[in-house]
């Protein structure tokens, strides 16, 4: 090669490997700025589980790894967000079952209904691989349950994976899993391998699970997962967590006793006293139909727990135990255990085939999710409604919202097809009143003298118990004006009209509809019309627009109203088996009808109001505003 050759080449070598820094540092300087770029892989982890965490805004987390870590840490994100982390807990030794040690965190503050994606960490900077996972919408929402898996091989942790996938292919968007116990045949290491063998659905979706007999006693099993609101140290399975209206309590019956049942739902309902819904889980059944259990230690646990279960209105309890299903009437205790098995069925109030305002409680007992085992079933007792044993694996999926829930049963055929079994829905036609509307339309060529009927579009109508309307009317004010309530709602009346500096004048109405009588599917409503009089000084048109929809506006006769309707439609605790000082509206030492009189009392005062301070006695969830939540709390908590 000639010097011309070389000094060409060379000179193109160096080019090419300025060239070659030159896309290395921008790639380093774009990995630097993407908060969630990695380096490569270091951080083994086994046995992943996340659980919902005290409310949907939280999820906890708990893996095992084969080095303790310094720090265990959380880090998680949205999509183009910068991640967030979360540190937690490592054990001091290894679990005697995994032999490895076990991290624990809980994550605050998610987005409902959003896509995440997390890593798990050592404190060193040593990362798993990436996950994701979806937060739900806690308003409606719909979770998975299933009783006992009992996997003691991979045989039953292919099928237990098998039960899961066909689960997630009816609806996709669960918030949650929740077992009733079981979860292994005999606390072994190997077991939870097999039980584990649907990794890839519980890293992504969180596990609310509880002690069944299976897993024997002692602290070996809670190291697998990382429960919310414990009522004692990490090792204790006893707790409960909120999703939008529905408070879940989760208790461990293979330890526990009527007094420790007791405490825990005073515990737990104490912290969640607005709670619309009331789910209890635990493993033995109470009102199952089961050959091995139904007769002998279904009944001492159905004549032990149903008369604690009825002091805290529970609607509805899941169970396991039974390897088989059956679901129960709405059930009361009997008052005496000679009488618990053929007595005790409470009305079942069917409205379009939908179980509304029950007075008793609802029992599922589940069948196997692996078919690990079944029981067959003794001749149907006079407490159940259904029952069902076809020796497959069964699943449920219960639909949430604030005024219904649906549990609908699945069982997995022989061809992989799914069978439903038993659907079932509860429905609440009274809620707490919440502002449900969304938009108002209507005439707005409003004639003196004649009708302007104005459409409100809602959510839910179920949630149309009381809606007060505030408008704000341009240019003109009107005094002449009445209300007529349509489709079954009753005017309660409206407050004086102000008139701002702009010339704009605003007023409120109030509408009410305490015993459902609205029935259509949620959409546009017709709910009043608003007549004009003659002698109105209302100028040409007029542009009535809706402002707000807000609990407000309430007097005396409206509560009492709305008082008389909840005790009418049993709505009202009748005992609460413990008074709260902060019902104590009138601070006497007690919380009875003194309180709600005073706090019907304070009910019209206004913020700046003469009133105000007293009437800030009855706020008792504290939220700054005296309205009707804060009656119902009160009325909650008063032995009639």
């Amino acid at each position: 090669m000639g010097k011309i050759e070389m000094k060409l080449q060379t000179k193109n070598n160096k080019k090419m490997l300025s060239f070659a820094l030159t896309i290395c540092v921008l790639f380093s300087m774009i990995v630097a700025a993407l908060p969630y770029a990695t380096a490569a892989t270091a951080l083994d982890v086994s046995y992943l589980t996340l659980a919902p965490g005290s409310d949907a805004t939280q999820l906890t987390f708990s893996w095992h790894t084969a080095d303790k870590a310094d720090n265990p840490v959380v880090r998680i994100w949205q999509q183009y967000s910068e991640a967030i982390e979360f540190t937690g807990t490592s054990s001091a030794a290894p679990s005697s079952l995994s032999t490895m040690y076990y991290n624990r965190v809980t994550v605050t503050g998610l987005e409902t209904n959003t896509a995440y994606t997390y890593q798990l960490g050592d404190g060193n900077d040593n990362w798993s691989v990436e996950y994701t996972t979806k937060t739900g919408t806690p308003d409606s929402f719909s979770y998975i349950v299933f009783g006992d898996p009992q996997v003691s091989s991979q045989t039953y942790g292919n099928n237990w994976k098998n039960t899961l996938e066909l689960a997630l292919g009816v609806n996709s968007d669960v918030a949650f899993m929740a077992s009733t116990g079981d979860n292994i045949d005999s606390n072994t290491r190997a077991q939870y391998d097999y039980f584990f063998t649907p990794q890839s659905i519980f890293s992504s979706l969180p596990l609310a699970t509880c002690m069944g007999n299976h897993e024997g006693s002692g602290t070996a099993p809670h190291v697998f997962y990382n429960p919310p609101n414990t009522n004692g140290g990490a090792d204790v399975v006893d707790y409960w967590y909120r999703y939008g209206d529905t408070l879940f309590m989760v208790w461990d019956s293979t330890t526990g006793n009527a007094a420790g049942m007791r405490n825990f739902l005073q515990n737990a309902i104490d912290a969640n006293p607005d709670a619309t819904w009331r789910i209890l889980n635990f493993h033995y059944d109470v009102y199952g139909q089961g050959s091995s259990h139904a007769l002998s230690d279904g009944k001492n646990y159905r004549d032990t727990y149903v008369p604690v279960i009825d002091e805290f209105g529970i609607d509805v309890v899941f169970n396991g135990h039974d390897h088989s299903y059956s679901r129960s009437y709405p059930m009361k205790w009997s008052g005496n255990s000679s009488t618990s098995n053929t007595l005790g069925m409470q009305p079942e109030n069917l409205i379009d085939g939908k179980a509304t305002d029950l007075t008793g409680t609802v029992y599922f007992s589940l069948n196997s999710a692996s078919g690990q085992k079944y029981y067959s079933l003794v001749a149907q007792q006079p407490y159940t409604a259904v029952m069902h044993q076809n020796n497959r694996p069964m699943f449920s999926i219960v639909d949430m919202t604030a005024s219904s829930f649906t549990c609908t049963t699945y069982q997995v055929n022989a061809d992989n097809t799914l069978s439903i079994i038993d659907s079932y829905t509860i429905a609440k036609t009274i809620n707490v009143p919440v502002s449900a509307v969304v938009a108002l339309s209507g005439a707005t060529d409003v004639v003196v003298g004649n009708d302007a009927t104005y459409t409100v579009s809602v959510s839910d109508v179920s949630k149309l118990a009381t809606v007060t309307l505030q408008f704000e009317v341009d240019g003109a004010y009107f005094s002449g004006k009445s209300f007529t309530g349509l489709n079954g709602f009753e005017v309660l009346g409206d407050v004086a009209w102000t008139r701002d500096s702009t010339g704009v004048w605003t007023g409120r109405v109030t509408l009410v509809n305490f015993n459902g009588g609205v029935s259509s599917a949620a959409g546009a409503l017709d709910i009043f019309e608003m007549v004009l009089a003659s002698n109105s000084n209302l100028l040409g048109t007029t542009d009535v627009r809706l402002v707000d929809a807000v609990l407000s506006g309430y007097d005396d006769a409206d509560v009492a109203v709305y008082i008389d309707s909840l005790i009418a439609n049993g709505l009202v605790q009748t005992s609460i088996g413990q008074y709260f000082s902060k019902y104590d509206v009138n601070r006497d030492g007690v919380v009875d009808q003194l309180d709600l009189t005073a706090a019907q009392l304070f009910f019209m005062a206004k913020e700046g109001d003469a009133n105000w301070n007293a009437a800030k006695r009855a706020d008792v969830n504290g939220d700054g505003r005296v309205d009707i939540e804060d009656l119902i709390l009160i009325l909650k908590n008063i032995t009639w």
